[in-house]
């Protein structure tokens, strides 16, 4: 196991490689599914913004390409896009600089220097924590900068019941990737050839740095949300659902849904 300095360097690295096509290699962002419920799920939680501000200031941490910059654009906020990665942040630039509302930040990995105390009416995050050797650590960063009556946003993670032995959902899961058309593209992919290459070395290595993402390892929900109470954080909803994927069978995927199936979870705080 490296250490966690390791680790952020090599998911620097990683995110500087796949920039240029994060997208394609994402179809369970990428999807007008998913795209929807996130563009919901965050105007509800800029409504649970209590600060007294005119206008929602807002830091997306671990910004990548760009997913949660723009539909917080698009929702009337200023925006703060944080990465690791100086070729995420020069595409999200490129993508977004021009609405005038949008500013860049170099995060370290291990915290939100410089980032002041109290200056964010939004703190939100989108399928990073599980990238993040010190995630309760950012937890409680992203608390940090929240002002009070500010929000603390924390989507697409792997729920409770991700890591549960669950016949139903593993069944799903099976049926409807087996069901997925071929993605010819993968076999253009170099980083798919050194990835399995690797994993022969180090059963745990993820091409994108992932840490979080095994059984024995994996976000842990009471620890987050204890660390937000102690950062003086309230709990105001939290939310479980079913993961959806570019090609997954849409009747299949609501059959489930109709099942109570769900893996993976929303949770917004509220600072006091």
């Amino acid at each position: 196991m490296s250490s966690g300095s390791d680790r952020i360097k090599e998911n620097v690295r990683a995110h500087d490689r796949i920039a240029p096509y994060y997208e394609r290699r994402h179809p369970e962002i990428y999807n007008p599914r998913e795209q929807a419920r996130l563009r919901e799920t965050l105007r509800g939680a800029i409504g649970e913004v209590r600060t007294g501000a005119s206008s929602v200031r807002a830091a997306d941490i671990g910004c990548g390409a760009g997913n949660l910059t723009s539909h917080l654009l698009d929702l009337g906020c200023a925006v703060t896009a944080c990465d690791v990665s100086d070729a995420f942040l020069a595409l999200v630039y490129r993508r977004f600089g021009a609405t005038g509302r949008l500013t860049t930040c170099q995060l370290s990995g291990k915290d939100l220097r410089p980032m002041a105390d109290a200056s964010f009416d939004l703190v939100a995050t989108y399928s990073v924590l599980h990238h993040v050797p010190d995630y309760l650590g950012l937890v409680r960063e992203m608390a940090r900068v929240a002002k009070p009556g500010g929000v603390v946003y924390l989507d697409h993670e792997p729920s409770p019941d991700a890591w549960r032995p669950n016949e139903a959902l593993s069944a799903f899961i099976r049926e409807a990737e087996t069901s997925m058309p071929f993605d010819w593209g993968k076999l253009m992919d170099p980083m798919r050839y050194w990835s399995r290459l690797r994993k022969l070395f180090d059963p745990r290595y993820q091409a994108e740095g992932d840490i979080h993402v095994f059984p024995d390892d994996h976000v842990e929900w009471d620890e987050v949300e204890q660390a937000l109470g102690e950062a003086g954080c309230d709990v105001v909803w939290k939310e479980d659902f079913l993961l959806f994927k570019r090609g997954y069978p849409e009747a299949r995927y609501d059959r489930a849904v109709a099942d109570g199936l769900h893996d993976t979870r929303v949770l917004v705080a509220r600072k006091r």
